[in-house]
């Protein structure tokens, strides 16, 4: 009978052991995408020089694990070259780039501004009615240098109501507000430095409840309620009293500070440095190319990051242990062996997955903008979503959300933002799904052909677009006329 109750108990420890480390490596996998090429590069190094089973450059025994960039094969290539990449029993290298065939970096000027990303991702979320959206549109105007909203709600309404016509409450605009801090990067449009770390903690929380980490949910919540309940003591450093306040021990803090020096204390960066009247100088994600004859080649650009393999003397270690006559110390020795060779292990896998998880969905969004990547013709951009892409996929959509945010494509010579290949959309009488550049586009079309000694005014253009069969009021064509660089009507006036 106690026989029986050990072998239960250490069946139950290893499920338990199997499940925490196939959350940990969902959360690696998670923090991996989203980081750009430095921010992604200066986790290897520091994976590097924590972990001495991980080191750089090829292992000849282990060529038979290499792996190209997944842009350079064939779809029946990728599949056979993925087998292996989940496989416990193997201890995979990971080649960026296909090694030699690693593709230089090209930067290019920018066309577009934060702003404009911040508008493209719009259609992510849930915008109840187009008052909340022109709310949420205002408030992204309003962004100081850091990302953050530094007026009063109450100021911006009386601003909204004399200058642009609009009736808010404070209430709604808090409602506008709350969407935006939805968007990415995290902490934009907060309204300070303390809630722009609550916002932050508070996404890195729902990804850690979504892979189930247990741990790393206790840590950032440790974190938040330093931030929201004693910001005063974390910012004088005293960590004595943060300690006893917490009633948590030394190493717990700890942790809790260093998730928290991980945070972006200026989400707007990005913001001031497109105000200076320089193009920044960004480097694509994807390379997209097309040809007379409608084919469309897409390589993911190779990245900067060394080859990394798993230490051979580690390996060696493992496989020459005989451990029926080890003592307590050696097995010691051997369980910490084995979990940096583990830890090692699922590191290169999440970069391996990384690389594939962002052609994968890059290759989904030009399937389904394939006429748009043809002709660079904005009308005809098809509705989509990050949700339609990771259902094609076959991922979470906050996988999608997290690959697409701050990337981009070079399309034939012209630098895109992947959120500009998700477009909003409007509804016309008969239900139909229209796009927004239809509707600017039709605006554009009704002033090029009006009388120029009678120019229409906004509300006679929304008439037209009715007529139409485009439910457009007479405020979203002021709007979109503005966006447009149209004046009014008086202005358009010719004698």
């Amino acid at each position: 009978m106690a026989e029986r109750s050990n072998r239960f108990n250490a069946t139950q420890e290893a499920v338990q052991e199997t499940a925490l480390r196939v959350s940990q490596q969902q959360l690696l996998d998670a923090q991996l995408l989203e980081l750009g090429d430095d921010d992604l590069l200066q986790r290897v190094e520091d994976e590097l020089n924590e972990n001495g089973a991980l080191e750089e450059g090829r292992d000849e025994e282990d060529d038979e694990f290499s792996s190209d960039d997944p842009s350079d094969l064939s779809d029946k290539e990728r599949e056979e070259d993925l087998s292996y990449y989940y496989d416990d029993e193997e201890l995979p290298v990971y080649t960026p780039g296909g090694g030699d065939n690693e593709q230089a970096e090209i930067p290019v000027g920018d066309t577009r501004s934060f702003v404009d990303d911040l508008r493209a991702q719009v259609p992510e979320h849930g915008i109840a009615d187009e008052k909340q959206a022109e709310l949420v549109d205002y408030l992204i105007g309003s962004l100081n240098d850091n990302g953050f909203i530094d007026r009063p709600l109450s100021s911006i309404s009386d601003d909204l109501l004399f200058h642009h016509n609009i009736d808010a409450s404070v209430e709604e605009i808090e409602q506008a507000l709350h969407i935006l801090q939805r968007f990415d990067p995290p902490g934009i449009g907060a309204r300070d430095l303390q809630e722009c770390m609550s916002i932050q903690l508070q996404r890195k929380m729902e990804e850690a409840a979504d892979s189930k980490n247990l741990e790393r949910i206790f840590v950032l919540g440790l974190a938040k309620e330093v931030v929201e309940n004693h910001f005063n003591l974390f910012r004088r450093n005293e960590q004595d009293k943060l300690r006893k306040a917490l009633d948590v021990d030394a190493d717990s803090l700890a942790e809790a500070l260093e998730a928290l020096s991980r945070l972006n204390p200026r989400p707007g960066l990005a913001l001031s440095e497109g105000t200076d009247g320089r193009s920044q100088a960004i480097v694509p994600d994807f390379i997209i190319e097309t040809s007379l004859d409608g084919d469309i080649t897409m390589t993911l650009r190779g990245s900067r990051i060394p080859q990394l393999h798993v230490n051979p003397t580690y390996k060696s270690m493992l496989e020459a242990a005989d451990r029926k006559n080890m003592t307590q110390a050696q097995k010691d020795d051997l369980k910490y062996v084995r979990s940096n060779v583990e830890r090692a292990q699922g590191f290169i896998l999440a970069l391996k997955k990384r690389q594939d998880t962002l052609y994968r969905i890059m290759k989904a969004i030009i399937e389904a903008q394939r006429e748009f990547m043809l002709t660079q013709d904005e009308m005809t951009l098809k509705p989509l979503t990050g949700g339609e892409i990771a259902k094609t996929v076959g991922v979470d959509g906050s996988t999608v959300s997290r690959a697409v945010s701050s990337r981009y494509a070079l399309l034939d010579g012209t630098i895109y933002p992947l959120r500009a290949f998700f477009m909003r959309t409007k509804r016309n009488a008969e239900g139909e799904e229209v796009l927004r550049t239809q509707v600017v586009n039709a605006i554009q079309e009704i002033i090029d052909e009006e009388d120029k000694s009678n120019p229409l005014s906004d509300s006679a253009i929304s008439q037209i677009l009715i007529s139409r069969g485009l439910n457009i009021r007479r405020r979203t064509v002021a709007k979109y006329r503005d966006q447009m660089g149209v004046p009014t009507a008086p202005l358009r006036r010719k004698f």
